[in-house]
């Protein structure tokens, strides 16, 4: 279902080639915006000790300092379903939010980064959603993709990342019965 749902409504990722009708193309796109996010954390956490790490999980309300980078791909999907509009450069505008919510100007730093590969690198030109609309999505994909107690590698409990589970379930559960 989520293939036919995703396929209707991101038609085909134009500059990456990737066909979403197809459930490898779901796949490719998943892994490639779990890339895009993950690639953003990372420039941030290689300059953070392992203090820091625990200091900024606290910080973004992630399990742990393994899960720092799901939560952030979390946050962004959740503040692009905020109402409101966003001012000048989304990417901006985003981590803006995030720190505002966090009052981590790290975690706003990492969110500006990842809503801003999302768009360089992932956005599909084709789509009918808005670039808010798919930042957001592809955050919440990204975020489920990254997780460890998603993917079975963790047993903590990850509620925002659940959260984006079901804003995807019912994207899927909507638009498949508006297909109908």
């Amino acid at each position: 279902m989520m293939q036919t749902v995703t396929g209707n409504t991101l038609v085909v990722g134009a500059a990456e080639r990737i066909d979403l009708t197809k459930a490898e193309g779901i796949e490719q796109l998943r892994q490639l915006a779990a890339s895009e996010v993950e690639s953003a954390c990372v420039d941030e956490l290689v300059r953070l000790g392992r203090k820091e790490d625990r200091a900024l999980a606290r910080e973004v309300g992630a399990p742990d300092e393994r899960h720092i980078k799901c939560e952030i791909a979390a946050m962004v999907g959740e503040v692009c379903t905020l109402p409101g509009k966003f001012v000048g450069d989304l990417a901006t505008a985003v981590g803006d939010r995030v720190a505002g919510q966090t009052g981590s100007a790290i975690a706003g730093k990492m969110a500006a980064k990842a809503a801003e590969r999302l768009i360089t690198n992932v956005l599909l030109p084709a789509s009918g959603l808005s670039h808010v609309e798919q930042v957001g999505l592809l955050a919440d994909v990204a975020a489920v993709a990254l997780c460890p107690s998603q993917q079975g590698r963790g047993t903590k409990h990850h509620g925002s990342v659940e959260e984006c589970a079901a804003r995807l379930a019912t994207r899927t559960l909507k638009e498949a019965v508006g297909a109908a």
